[in-house]
């Protein structure tokens, strides 16, 4: 019975007892100072009463409207649970599980009825992580902190047919007046990794192919450079040299085929030079014979002179042991950072250098140049390119720039490279 309820019976005792007590005076049992003493006690106590009882009706009624309240409210949040897309299992601070959404159902296998009480990292976890869940619990009772609170994480979980799968997860620690429990959110990520797993398996196949077609330009560079070096340049020197003796043999020819012979002997001197300077920016002999030093030295040089802008080279590190591959990318980089030197900085000075810490390469190509916006620039064919030179030496390439403060092209090269 409530506390009301029992007030308004003792009221009703009370009218009773006024009752008897009147009856009592008009009968002449007790006399009138007597009634009127016991009459007042009763009103002041009735009163009192009364009052009393409105006061716990009141409070009864506020407390059954928040009781209705709280009701309604873990309804919507059972209904919002139960209707997420996530699994969202609750446990008490022991982890047993005390709530099992629809979604978990789904996801795990388990009704709410099975699982119920269970531990839930034994229920979920494949057994080679059991014991990690176990000590971070641990940790979490003696440091209240653990590294799944509050944090998204991937890992590996198991359903009730031993079918292991990867999921997203996160938990939270929620006090609730006495009460301390977690709220942990799970999610099937199968699809999103299979499709990671597939992104990354075309990426890889796509950076092969580009680095095969790279070897492939670079073998057919090697032997068109060797071909235009060793065969039409010697087959002009050849000619050269037959007009220059024509012209110091025959002495009966007149001024004019004289001048004539001259110039055919100039301008092949001129198509010796060119065919050299062909075989060289198809791939530069130096490079092969003298290594990767020597090569960026002489590119610096021939930088210098054919655009005038101030080209210096700097180095700590001997190439000797360098793969021919490495050397060539690394040669390439450099060979493509000028040239977008000369397109697009404006530079009056460029710096190349390159050291060498722990297992890494760092080769910097800086230039006073105009700069750019990173923000608004968005990669072009030339940086694309250097970027997948870079990728296919196992490097990573660094564009730094600003407008106005020139830029810098950072690769970083690991030394050892895998077969």
């Amino acid at each position: 019975m409530r506390l009301s309820e029992k007030i308004r019976a003792g009221v009703f005792m009370l009218l009773l007892l006024g009752l008897v007590i009147f009856l009592s005076y008009k009968n002449s049992v007790v006399n009138k100072g007597w009634f009127i003493l016991l009459a007042g006690c009763l009103l002041v106590i009735t009163g009192c009463c009364l009052f009393l009882y409105k006061c716990l009706l009141a409070k009864e009624k506020k407390e059954k409207h928040l009781l209705k309240v709280n009701r309604s409210l873990e309804e919507n949040r059972q209904l919002i649970m139960k209707a997420s897309l996530d699994a969202i299992i609750c446990t008490d601070d022991h982890g047993h599980i005390t709530f099992w959404n629809t979604q978990a159902e789904n996801l795990f296998g388990w009704t709410f009825e099975e699982v119920k009480g269970k531990v839930l990292y034994k229920l979920i976890a494949p057994e080679n992580k059991q014991a990690i869940y176990e000590n971070q619990l641990a940790q979490y009772h003696q440091t209240g902190s653990a590294p799944w609170m509050n944090s998204l994480l991937e890992t590996n979980a198991v359903d009730r047919y031993g079918k292991e799968f990867p999921v997203e997860f996160t938990a939270l620690a929620i006090d609730r007046a006495d009460e301390k429990f977690f709220c942990t959110f799970v999610r099937d990520i199968s699809v999103r990794k299979g499709a990671e797993d597939a992104l990354k398996e075309k990426t890889k196949e796509f950076r092969n192919l580009s680095a095969y077609l790279q070897r492939i330009r670079e073998a057919e560079r090697k032997q068109m450079a060797r071909e235009v070096n060793d065969e039409l340049g010697q087959l002009v020197s050849a000619l050269k040299i037959d007009i220059d003796w024509l012209n110091t043999r025959i002495q009966s020819l007149e001024e004019n085929e004289k001048k004539r012979l001259a110039h055919a002997s100039n301008t092949l001197e001129i198509l010796i030079l060119s065919i050299r300077k062909m075989a060289s920016s198809l791939r530069p002999s130096i490079l092969d014979d003298f290594g990767l030093n020597a090569t960026i030295e002489w590119q610096c040089r021939e930088f210098t002179d054919v655009h005038d802008i101030d080209c210096e080279f700097y180095c700590d590190y001997d190439d000797n042991g360098l793969p021919v591959k490495l050397k060539t990318e690394m040669f390439r980089i450099v060979q493509e950072s000028l040239a977008n030197v000369v397109h697009h900085s404006e530079a009056k000075k460029v710096k190349v250098t390159i050291t060498s810490e722990k297992e890494e390469l760092h080769m910097k190509i800086e230039d006073d140049g105009k700069g750019f916006d990173k923000n608004s620039k968005k990669d072009t064919l030339g940086l694309i390119g250097l970027r997948e030179r870079a990728a296919s030496v196992n490097g990573k390439l660094r564009i730094e720039s600003a407008p106005g403060k020139g830029t810098v092209v950072h690769a970083i090269i690991p030394k050892k490279q895998n077969p």
